[in-house]
This record gives C-alpha cells, sequence and structure tokens, in this order.
C-alpha cells in the first residue's frame, strides 16, 4: 500500500509537467484598486483544509510554526519549524493540477514522523512517548468559483498509518481526526477580508461537525490573519473542538 501511494504521487508530478499549458491559468494581476474585488486574488488554504490553490514561484509564507516556499505557481513545498518540539517532524508539498477561470485543482501529500517528545505529559495526546511512528496523508481538493465574492471549497484528507492503526493509544487519539472531507465556503467582502464556514465528516472518527473563522489580509496580500473555531461530534457523543489561529507573513 505503502508503494502504491508513493507511485501514484510521483505519477501525478509526471502528469502535471508534462500536461499542455493550456490546461492552466495565465498568470494575472492580483492587485485592484482601493475597496475593488478582485476575483483571481486567491490562498492556499480555507477552513477545514487546503485549498486548490499554491502560493506564488520564490515566495515564502511564514506562520506560527508551519513555513511554504512557492517551487513554482503551481507547486509548493513546507514543513512546521515548530513540530519537532512536541515530538514530529513534518513535510508537505501540493500541486495545483488546474488553474481555469472559475475552477481549480490540487493534489496534497503530508508525512509526518513522530518520535519520542521528551516526556511531555500524557495529555498531550498522540505527541507523547511513541518512536518511529509514521503517518501519510494524502488530499485532494477541488475550488469553484460561484461568484465574484464567494468561492467553494470542496476536498478530502485520509491518514494512512499502519504503525497508528496498531497502536491503540494513539487511536484514542486525536490524530485521525485528520481524515475527513469538508466543504468550505469562502464568502469575501473585500481582497482584505472574508468569512469562511462549512461542514466536515471525520469518517475513520465517525464525527460529524462544522466551523466558522474570519480572515483579514493586509495590503497586498503581505500578512493574512485567520481566526475562529470547528468543533465534531463522534458516534459516541464526544466532542472535538479545535481554535483555528493562523497568521501567516508571505516576502
Amino acid at each position: 500500500m505503502r508503494i502504491l501511494i508513493i507511485t501514484s504521487f510521483i505519477v501525478l508530478f509526471s502528469v502535471l509537467f508534462i500536461s499542455p499549458a493550456s490546461v492552466r491559468g495565465e498568470s494575472v494581476q492580483t492587485i485592484t484598486a482601493e475597496g475593488e474585488l478582485d476575483p483571481t486574488l486567491r490562498f492556499h488554504y480555507a477552513h477545514h483544509g487546503e485549498t486548490a490553490y499554491t502560493i506564488p514561484e520564490k515566495t515564502i509564507q511564514i506562520g506560527l510554526g508551519p513555513v511554504v516556499y512557492g517551487v513554482t505557481d503551481f507547486l509548493q513545498v513546507g514543513t512546521n519549524v515548530i513540530s519537532p518540539a512536541y515530538g514530529a517532524v513534518v513535510a508537505n508539498t501540493k500541486l495545483n493540477l488546474v488553474d481555469l477561470e472559475n475552477v481549480g485543482i490540487g493534489l496534497g501529500f503530508e508525512y509526518s514522523h513522530l518520535f519520542n517528545s521528551f516526556g511531555f505529559p500524557e495529555n498531550l495526546g498522540f505527541r507523547t512517548k511513541r518512536k518511529g511512528v509514521n503517518v501519510y496523508l494524502p488530499s485532494a481538493t477541488v475550488s469553484t468559483r460561484l461568484s465574484n465574492a464567494v468561492y467553494l471549497h470542496t476536498g478530502a484528507k485520509y491518514i494512512y498509518s499502519p504503525d497508528a492503526e496498531k497502536d491503540e493509544y494513539i487511536q484514542k487519539r486525536s490524530i485521525l481526526k485528520n481524515s475527513k472531507v469538508f466543504s468550505d465556503f469562502e464568502v469575501r467582502f473585500s481582497d482584505r477580508k472574508a468569512l469562511l464556514f462549512g461542514p466536515a465528516y471525520a469518517y475513520q472518527l465517525k464525527a460529524l461537525g462544522g466551523g466558522l473563522s474570519y480572515r483579514i489580509s493586509g495590503k497586498d496580500i503581505g500578512y493574512s490573519i485567520q481566526l475562529g473555531a470547528s468543533a465534531l461530534i463522534d458516534q459516541n457523543k464526544k466532542w472535538i473542538f479545535d481554535p483555528v489561529i493562523q497568521l501567516v507573513w508571505r516576502i
């Protein structure tokens, strides 16, 4: 199964680089007059998950842990610089396969290696006293522009981890909440302000929920702040709450 996943991702990379240029939209100017809504301005994250889009070529986005680099206008790579402090090494990538005027398609892949997190207390969940646990997270998203002010980002993420499946301690923790399908609406009030909301279903936990967040971006989208929360309730009526705190700077 592991070989199949890796092979599939390599094939997708190959298809991307040999695909006709006509499949991808031309680069566009995103700076508009004050107060004018620019429908071509696209963020690479939504509320529950990623959008189909990537950050521009040769730009770096620095957040509260996550760091992303645009290798090209349609390929980005990233990591989390603070995750080793709680026992995880993370590497991820995303491809914007299709970028048309009204629709985008993206594929992503994240790898995490969990290790002994230096004796953190038990209540930190799977991030403690675990060695050599590998977690794979493939994902796919379709982003649709419904109007100049509204986008819909629909996607799915799946946790694949044979190591975790054999570990009851990890199974009981929150790692599996990342396996989910979601629909995020992005309602823009301007280039700089947007409301993001929508439902999500964590199918490995059999948990249903939703979330809401608000994004404010700086001049020319130099920085972005997004605050909100998500909630899931599983089949045992147990609630899982997560704050959404995104603070990123693009250089």
